[in-house]
């Protein structure tokens, strides 16, 4: 019996030997295919070395990266016969389209968001971790882009954008930014910008004594609110006399709001009047036809004010995307007749600061739990419990004294009192947070101090996000479809529906396509400053998206 085993034995062994062999050349020949792939230049040095006159780059707030394969039956063709381009479609066919990009961070939201765009870095270097944060040393919240000296300013943030390092190389380049939110423009605009507006509570186009030390607007810009201001109290209408692809919520609706207010920038008017306002610097200022790179960033607010008041199933927001491509052909066929050569020398971008989650009661219905966190509930009787375990407070009305975006935060004063460990404070707030429902992980500041964090992907998204001055001593990650808002729908997490947004890179030497290759919202700074050939922002840690380039 010994003999047929040993010969079965040593067949093994030979038949083992030769599929090693066969794998090992199989896995050098590869090797080398790829060695000698990259070892290929992805450019010209000509290429690489004619810059764009002008870069476009276009955010969407609140824009979920499925919204451009949803709703795109309804959108304008690419082209049309006589020559105009479409808006969506038109990018979508002439770019690098990376339909799966993402935020990686654990708290997706406005500011973030897009301070991270053409910074290239995360919350944890931007010092931009939520919208808004308690000062520990005023004792106050504090927005974002506030600003004692100025009122509102990107003193906050921690860097530069591409825009600042294209005037830090010595360029002559002009860069301008704008949105209907303050928060919006200011982060795209960087340090540097020439001027970054917002639309004010007045309803006009509006700066701060950062841009300007008496707040005047060019010429250009005051008869874009001149023009607004003609027609402000005008009754507007906003129809919707189908049901759309069926793909959301509602049979038709008729809105009315007076224009100017707050209602009216919900709807197609807050695209449109963005629009206007974006041709206006376009031409005002000749961007495009300079001796350097101009950078014209703008973005779309109004999809984010009518997002959280209707969410991401309903027809409302349907017909507002379908309305907004109409607006961005407008400004893309803006662009092209007025920068000389057309659009050869333009490079477009398209993204999102971040994408939205359904309404919990929409989730509900299809038997997924969700539901509605209460932030001030949760305050009190947290506050209880820790009076119960340490007492009052000894100079402070209580322990947690603030919140914002599920970031809750002690008194200073409180913690100061002798004998009172913040650590132990802390655990105990936390244990309580995570017997409530909704809730799937609590960390607390020492824990991230102290690198005992929830695992995984949490562990990596807050490394990213958490900045010890401004975020929470206590922080809570919900669970998937729960929020902490009253709106119809928020983003608030590092789920997949709030992290996700489009990048679309249109421009010369782009190979257009859609890429399902990983791409990382602060991988476009690095990219834009390589096109520039300029240093990328002091803090950026994206990658250059080489596979995009290729020599003609």
């Amino acid at each position: 019996m010994r003999k047929p085993f040993l010969s079965r034995f040593k067949s093994s062994v030979r038949s083992l030997v030769k599929t090693c062999v066969a794998t090992l050349i199989l896995m050098a020949v590869v090797s080398t295919s790829l060695s000698r792939a990259d070892a290929q230049p992805t450019l010209t040095l000509a290429q690489f070395q004619k810059k764009p006159k002008l870069i476009v780059v276009i955010v969407f707030d609140q824009f979920r990266a499925d919204y451009l394969t949803r709703f795109s039956s309804r959108y304008l063709p690419a082209q049309n016969k006589n020559g105009s381009i479409g808006g969506f479609l038109y990018l979508m066919q002439s770019s690098a389209y990376f339909p799966a990009a993402k935020y990686d961070v654990l708290q997706n939201m406005t500011c973030p968001g897009h301070s991270m765009i053409l910074t290239g870095t995360y919350p944890y270097r931007t010092g931009i971790p939520i919208n808004d944060w308690y000062d520990r040393e005023t004792k106050k919240m504090r927005y974002c882009v506030q600003d004692d000296q100025d009122q509102l300013s990107p003193r906050t943030i921690v860097g530069d954008t591409v825009g600042d390092s294209l005037k830090n190389a010595g360029y002559s380049s002009r860069v301008y930014a704008l949105a209907l939110k303050d928060r919006a423009a200011i982060a795209l605009g960087g340090h540097r910008s020439n001027l970054s507006f917002w639309v004010d509570a007045n309803g006009d186009w509006s700066t701060s004594s950062f841009y300007s030390s008496d707040r005047e607007l060019p010429k250009w810009l005051k008869d874009v609110n001149a023009k607004l201001q003609k027609t402000r109290g005008r009754e507007i209408e906003w129809k919707a006399p189908t049901a759309g692809t069926g793909l959301t919520e509602g049979a038709g609706f008729s809105k009315k709001a007076t224009e100017g207010s707050l209602a009216s920038l919900l709807f197609p008017f807050g695209a449109e009047i963005t629009t206007d306002a974006a041709l206006a610097v376009l031409r005002g200022e000749n961007l495009g036809n300079g001796k350097a790179t101009d950078l014209l960033a703008l973005s779309y607010s109004t999809h984010d004010l009518m997002g959280h008041k209707a969410g991401p199933n309903s027809l409302e927001m349907e017909e507002l995307t379908v309305a907004e491509d109409r607006a961005l052909s407008r400004l893309l066929n803006g662009v092209k007749t007025h920068v000389q050569g057309g659009l050869k020398d333009v490079v477009f971008v398209l993204t999102a600061d971040h994408g939205v989650g359904p309404s919990p009661e929409y989730v509900k219905q299809a038997r997924i739990e969700a539901g509605r966190l209460v932030p001030k509930q949760l305050i009190d009787d947290a506050n209880k419990r820790l009076s119960r375990k340490f007492g009052q407070p000894k100079g402070a009305a209580a322990w947690i004294v603030a919140e914002d975006s599920l970031n809750f935060y002690f008194d200073p004063d409180a913690l100061k009192a002798d004998g009172i460990d913040r650590a132990a404070l802390e655990l105990e707030a936390k244990r309580y947070f995570e017997t409530v429902e909704g809730v799937n992980r609590v960390f607390t500041r020492t824990e991230y101090e102290q690198n005992r964090l929830p695992p995984g992907e949490f562990e990596r998204q807050i490394k990213k996000s958490y900045y010890p001055s401004r975020s929470g001593d206590v922080v809570i990650i919900p669970k998937p479809f729960w929020l902490d808002s009253t709106t119809v729908a928020s983003h608030l997490t590092g789920y997949s529906y709030d992290r996700s947004a489009p990048l679309l890179i249109a421009g010369p030497n782009i190979q257009a396509g859609v890429y399902a290759t990983p791409a990382d919202i602060v991988d476009l700074a690095p990219t834009l400053s390589f096109m520039t050939g300029t240093v990328a922002p002091s803090q950026s840690e994206g990658r250059i998206l080489s596979e995009i380039f290729r020599a003609k």
